[in-house]
């Protein structure tokens, strides 16, 4: 019973967190929308779309520490497209983040793959930068993993309701190695859109409503409509990071073997190569290991013959 409530409310974050998504797409939408209102502009990249023509007007030229409180005439650029570029950057910076992330994922997986199979620390520090090929890799499928990441947090949500989990005993031939890189994949895709898409948009929402309160944006900027939009916005990010915390502190506590804390760990304790009866493929950290065995068989067999010269010759 207790499972079935955590998978409803695993399905309930998810979809929570698909709508975020779309009124994040919807504000950043709005903040162009004001920009293009205000400074008669289009394109995004023209310099008129930010800074405005200050030959023929009274402007002021803006210092953070004056304490001068300036109304939005008086300033030589639009606040407005700074809403919008810095809401287009919180959607587009957790791309390379994610890269970076797998990549770096990936190339500690397969160190710890060559250690599990006693290849030795040294050994493996040794071929550690021959995993940067294939880690760069898998981190460059990551920009379509994100494209796709409501669909995939909906899927593993789909999976605990159904009692599909990595850390659990239940039988299904969905489990293994893979579904566990899977779920752990998933939930890394899930911790960079906390912390670098839906954190940063609750700061950027936070500071229109003060600047908006405070009128240091313009009057025909945003509409009724556009400003209930920023509302829903905020509610759902700032709901989106607390449901995300509230999952992450309950797997840890009472779920831990499901949790990416556990996922992480468990690949850290336990050997490469899945369950036993399950056939395995031979793949790149495979061969590594073997040709690690074989040099040390080889070393050991002239260590071996150059103690056997040396009976011979006494």
């Amino acid at each position: 019973m207790c499972n079935r409530i955590k998978g409803l409310f695993d399905v309930f974050s998810s979809l929570w967190l698909i709508v975020d998504m779309v009124f994040d797409i919807i504000t950043t939408k709005d903040f162009y929308d004001a920009a293009k209102r205000v400074s008669g502009e289009s394109y995004p990249f023209d310099n008129k779309f930010v800074y405005r023509d200050v030959r023929n007007s009274d402007y002021v030229n803006f210092s953070p520490g004056s304490g001068t409180k300036l109304a939005p005439d008086q300033l030589n650029f639009y606040p407005e497209a700074a809403f919008f570029y810095a809401s287009a950057s919180s959607m587009l910076l957790p791309i390379p983040i994610a890269i970076i992330s797998v990549t770096i994922w990936t190339m500690i997986m397969m160190i710890r793959s060559l250690y599990h199979k006693q290849c030795g620390l040294l050994l493996c520090l040794l071929l550690g930068p021959f995993t940067l090929l294939p880690a760069v890799l898998a981190g460059l499928v990551t920009p379509l993993a994100w494209v796709i990441s409501p669909i995939l947090h909906f899927i593993q949500a789909l999976f605990c309701l159904f009692g599909v989990r990595p850390g659990d005993e239940t039988n299904s031939r969905v489990k293994g190695p893979k579904f566990s890189k899977f779920w752990a994949f998933v939930l890394i895709l899930k911790v960079i859109e906390q912390f670098f898409e839906a954190v940063p948009q609750v700061g950027i929402n936070a500071i229109f409503f003060y600047m908006k309160t405070n009128n240091y944006l313009h009057a025909e900027a945003f509409t009724d409509q556009e400003y209930y939009t920023r509302v829903t916005s905020m509610g759902l990010s700032v709901g989106s990071v607390l449901l995300f915390i509230s999952a992450n502190v309950y797997n840890c506590a009472h779920d831990y073997d499901n949790s990416l804390l556990g996922l992480l760990r468990g690949a850290d304790d336990t050997p490469a190569g899945g369950d036993p009866e399950t056939p395995q493929k031979t793949t790149f950290v495979d061969y590594i290991s073997q040709a690690a065995t074989l040099q040390r068989q080889v070393s050991r067999a002239e260590e071996s013959s150059r103690e056997l010269d040396d009976l011979i010759g006494l």
